[in-house]
């Protein structure tokens, strides 16, 4: 997309890199300016930059921001009183956290639950969800206790220690929150497949609802909110389809957002004065998701995230499905890149991949794993016609990943063709060798076009998708092919393949 508009008057247009990152994003009809960004040549987002108002709160990660796996170790806001930095684990545990020079130390138990915080004990229960979060890891400095039901949903949580439960969430059977009551609000969410399309007072008629809700293309992609006087408030966006900022139908800016780099919120007004909360009541804020401001946690669709922690506060349902190492990890502990609009395994939400990845999100429909791998798979072997319609669609925006699988897909099929000739498959006598030597060719083609799969999955950014071909990869036997590989098995950049 290079551009948009609003009934509000409000614009947007947007630059790329010729690499297809984004380069900024800037505005007409009201006073947002504009959002610049930086990349590495890994393609790692090393800095932010705006201007006017909201100039002090842009980023960088100077020149050591990243490890060797491409994780976020360092974080520097603009106007330099806010400095980040994590000690990470292998796996992504945060060993320390450092901010503003004050370190925070971290323990974990055998399948890295937080068991630690400086000190203060983090709980959970045998499911591993987490039943108790300590005061250092609440803005408002007051422990959070949660429950849980039978499907790791939350249920209620005591918000202010008192022994009572204050917030209480209901489910329905697809898995999707359908309410919320803490004792003031007693709201209804109604769903059309895994978005919010209107809120309800409890009890109001379905003509009747306090706000509804317009959406771009991508899946948290919010765009209009209109109340039940038909004041409307638009969303705009930064390149993580966090939201930066709202304006009326005048066009005048009625609230603006800031965030650290894992997500923390900063509500600011029009004028760039930080508010305790919002005054507009939205809760549609970082990378689009939804914030809830007394339990201090985002609603990520299957799981709830705690910026503070900066992990999820359950394990991921699709197991290590989601993050081969870590079950509570966020975003590959890389968040300026990443999101994760299910709360089942990362995706890039803007550029390279990130249109194919909501493709895939809408797929699987209601976030559920197995009709998604379904989807894909037949018999126990990946369905390649799907596959290639999958890509279809960005075979122009990205020729040199589209390229690499022609290519392939080219020396596959001719790889296969020489296998047979080479063992003159089809003059052997007996029709057991024929089919063995026909079935070792095949194996080989397969082999070739899974090293491909994988080199595009990792030239086009797609990380949900990459375990799975491993996983085809590794039964049939197929040599590694990709080159070389990084510390968790991860390719640090997209390699040609080999044939098999």
């Amino acid at each position: 997309m290079t551009s948009s508009g609003y009934n509000n008057g409000v614009s947007e247009s947007r630059s790329y890199n010729n690499d297809n990152t984004l380069a900024s994003i800037s505005y007409s009809g009201a006073a947002i300016r504009t959002y610049s960004y930086t990349w590495d040549v890994n393609k790692n987002k090393t800095a932010e930059s705006i201007t006017g108002v909201m100039s002090g709160y842009g980023f960088s990660v100077g020149a050591n921001g990243y490890d060797a796996e491409d994780r976020l170790v360092n974080w520097d806001r603009s106007d330099a009183n806010l400095d980040q930095a994590w000690d990470l684990s292998p796996v992504g545990d945060w060993d320390s956290f450092t901010e503003n020079a004050s370190v925070q130390n971290r323990t974990h138990g055998p399948t890295h639950e937080i068991l630690t915080v400086a000190t203060q004990t983090v709980q959970h229960d045998p499911k591993g969800n987490m039943t108790l979060i300590p005061a250092v890891l609440r803005g408002g400095g007051v422990p959070l206790t949660m429950k849980w039901d039978f499907d790791n949903k939350l249920r209620a949580a005591d918000t202010n220690n008192d022994g009572i439960d204050d917030v209480f969430y209901k489910w329905d059977a697809l898995g999707r929150r359908i309410g919320r009551d803490d004792g003031t609000d007693d709201v209804v969410y109604f769903q059309v497949g895994q978005q919010t399309v209107a809120d309800y007072q409890a009890g109001t008629a379905a003509s009747s609802p306090t706000y509804t809700y317009v959406y771009g293309s991508y899946i948290d992609e919010m765009v209009l909110r209109t109340d039940s006087s038909s004041n409307k408030l638009y969303y705009h966006r930064n390149q993580q389809y966090s939201i930066t900022a709202l304006t009326d139908a005048t066009g005048t800016i009625s609230e603006r957002y800031a965030y650290d780099a894992y997500g923390k919120l900063t509500v600011l007004d029009g004028g760039g004065t930080v508010l305790g909360g919002s005054a507009y009541g939205n809760r549609y804020t970082y990378t689009g998701r939804e914030w809830d401001d007394l339990l201090g946690l985002y609603h990520y669709r299957a799981r709830m995230y705690s910026p503070e922690s900066g992990r999820f506060v359950s394990r991921d349902p699709i197991g290590f499905k989601g993050s081969p190492w870590n079950l509570y990890e966020y975003s590959r502990s890389a968040p300026l890149l990443y999101t994760d609009p299910a709360g089942l395994s990362w995706v890039i939400a803007s550029g390279p991949g990130g249109r194919l990845n909501d493709y895939l999100f809408r797929i699987y429909s209601g976030a559920d794993y197995k009709t998604w791998r379904s989807r894909f798979v037949r018999g126990g072997r990946f369905d390649t016609g799907s596959w290639t319609d999958c890509y279809t669609p960005l075979r122009e925006r990205y020729p040199e990943c589209v390229g690499l699988a022609m290519r392939s897909d080219m020396r596959c099929g001719q790889h296969y063709l020489d296998c047979k000739r080479e063992r003159d498959c089809d003059s052997l006598y007996l029709q057991s060798r024929r089919d063995a030597c026909n079935k070792e060719c095949q194996r080989q083609k397969d082999c070739c076009e899974l090293s491909a799969d994988l080199a595009l999955d990792h030239c086009k950014g797609i990380s949900p998708i990459y375990s799975l071909i491993e996983e085809e990869h590794t039964q049939l036997g197929c040599k590694n092919v990709l080159g070389e590989i990084g510390e968790r098995g991860i390719p640090r950049k997209p390699y040609e393949p080999e044939l098999f």
